[in-house]
């Protein structure tokens, strides 16, 4: 059977961005094809991510950070895979000239166009990714843009958002780390507000910070706490959303839900910006950081101006492909079989 080998990171320090994203991928492939993950073994580092993984039901192949690309050619050597698809941001351009060379297909899922990009294919899901020149083969595919948005299955069906005069319910939703407890100055923003605090504990927060959550908040009747949340329900439910500007932005889009982006990472600050210049967003980039009274005044803008509301919501409709995860595997498989003609891929 036509392999597949997903090599990606995630966890406490940096994230679950990568793996989450790639997830989605990895369930479409898995319909046609045997996949794979590859991550960096270290339990503390990167432990989230591969028991998030592996939770999923994929298997995973552990290798040394240290001896990245040669682990990589060992673990080749055994399972000799046909593809291989890369999201993480510790590659430079010989470690895409490596993998050239021991497997057909390569291709990369990019955020930050870091070097040359010696791969069959390039996926970039982001609003502002047409706007990026890649330096590439001739022959390298880009899939670029909302069109090729990773959403999750619950994100797929037709949603339809009813602005109400008041905002009854509010969604925090920092991602699947929280290194700066940036949940917490939120909760104790929005408590002052007459509306249900619906907060995201994600997969990867310190238990230290999920201890002081539920000691400061757990018995409070105005805060819903959610481990393993189902996120589209969330989003029907609420009002607005808090949400850092990685992924969930694609999400409350496909949901439609009005949204004040925050940003807690660097390679979420161009797409909150770019968000916030079409009006999708109320974009706040790192004020929370800086100044958090005006924070609050944000907040409370976007709550008593139901024609903002709208205006976000109207302006969501069609920025995500709902299939793109759909779309990107077909040109995936119509790629790889280009390359190479391998029986029993469809």
């Amino acid at each position: 059977m036509y392999k597949v080998v997903i090599r990606a990171d995630g966890g406490k320090e940096l994230g679950l961005g990568h793996i989450m994203r790639t997830l989605v991928l990895a369930k479409e492939l898995r319909k046609y094809l045997e996949v794979h993950y590859i991550c960096k073994d270290d339990e503390i580092l990167y432990g989230d991510g591969i028991k998030k993984v592996k939770d999923e039901g994929f298997n995973v192949i552990k290798i040394n950070e240290n001896n990245l690309i040669s682990d990589i050619k060992k673990v080749q050597t055994e399972i000799e895979a046909d593809l291989l698809i890369t999201d993480s941001y510790d590659v430079d351009k010989n470690y895409f000239d490596e993998m050239k060379k021991i497997f057909k297909v390569s291709g990369y899922i990019d955020d930050i166009n870091v070097c040359k990009l010696n791969v069959d294919f390039i996926i970039n899901q982001n609003i502002n990714a047409t706007s990026i020149k890649y330096n590439t083969n001739k022959e390298t595919k880009l899939f670029l843009g909302t069109e090729y948005c990773l959403l999750r299955d619950e994100f797929r069906g037709e949603s339809h958002k009813l602005i109400k005069d008041k905002v009854e319910n509010i969604l925090i939703t920092v991602g699947g780390t929280d290194k700066d407890y940036i949940t917490l100055k939120i909760l104790d923003l929005v408590l002052n507000y007459d509306s249900i605090i619906h907060v995201v504990i994600g997969s990867a927060f310190e238990e230290k910070l999920i201890n002081e959550i539920y000691k400061k908040y757990g018995y409070n009747p105005k805060v819903k706490l959610y481990k393993n949340a189902k996120m589209a329900e969330l989003m029907k439910l609420c009002d607005i959303a808090i949400s850092s500007c990685g992924s969930t932005l694609y999400e409350l889009s496909a949901m439609k839900v009005p949204a004040i982006g925050i940003t807690v990472a660097d390679n979420q600050i161009e797409i909150g910006r770019e968000f916030s210049k079409r009006e999708l967003i109320i974009g706040t980039n790192n004020l929370i950081y800086q100044d958090i009274n005006r924070f609050n005044e944000v907040i409370n803008a976007l709550i008593v101006n139901k024609k903002k509301r709208q205006l976000l919501s109207q302006n969501q409709k069609k920025l995500v492909n709902v299939n793109g995860a759909k779309i990107l595997v077909e040109n995936i498989l119509v790629n790889s079989r280009s390359k190479d003609d391998v029986n029993g891929v469809y």
